[in-house]
């Protein structure tokens, strides 16, 4: 995203993502920009960093707050900024199989958590503990939202036709980070 991008969205007090690759050049215009008066807002906006490489740099927030995902592409956006912060080497191979394949699982997980039941579920430690869960309940739960049958069928029918390295390789790439 452009400084010119950013600041207009925060004139406009948009809700965003702002992938800052060289932290904190951008997140400095973002700020900056933020602080400026705006008279026309009802509601006080809030301005929240997470760095994925110093957690001590980071506020304490959901960046899945249920409320702010109104639909699929939201959570899809959500699950690339965090795959892509945690693999910076995947941003000069986004496209590649193994790239879109474990943003395409946490996108399913995410937005099946975002619709389940009336309570607050959707957080990045109950998607992890969520993507840990065996195959056979991880299937059988994520099938029951049909929005994301696109998203989880690679996954099910390679569980399914007991492929399980072709599986493994899938959902390695969006566990591995969680553990290390």
């Amino acid at each position: 995203m452009s400084s010119a991008t950013s600041s207009r969205s925060i004139y406009k007090r948009l809700p965003m993502f702002v992938y800052d690759f060289k932290f904190d050049d951008l997140s400095i215009i973002a700020y900056n920009h933020f602080l400026k008066p705006q008279d026309h807002n009802k509601i006080k906006p809030a301005f929240y960093v997470i760095n994925f490489e110093d957690l001590s740099r980071s506020h304490r927030c959901n960046p899945l707050e249920k409320n702010t995902m109104k639909d699929i592409t939201d959570a899809s956006e959500s699950a690339r900024t965090i795959l892509m912060g945690l693999n910076r080497e995947w941003i000069k191979r986004q496209g590649d199989f193994f790239v879109e394949s474990p943003i395409n699982f946490l996108t399913a997980i995410i937005w099946y958590l975002r619709r389940y039941g009336d309570v607050e579920f959707c957080t990045l430690p109950q998607v992890i503990q969520v993507m840990e869960v065996n195959y056979d309940e991880l299937f059988t739960l994520l099938r029951t939202e049909k929005e994301i049958e696109v998203l989880i069928n690679p996954f099910v029918n390679a569980y399914l036709n007991d492929v399980m390295a072709q599986l493994e390789g899938q959902v390695a790439a969006a566990k591995y980070r969680w553990r290390n």
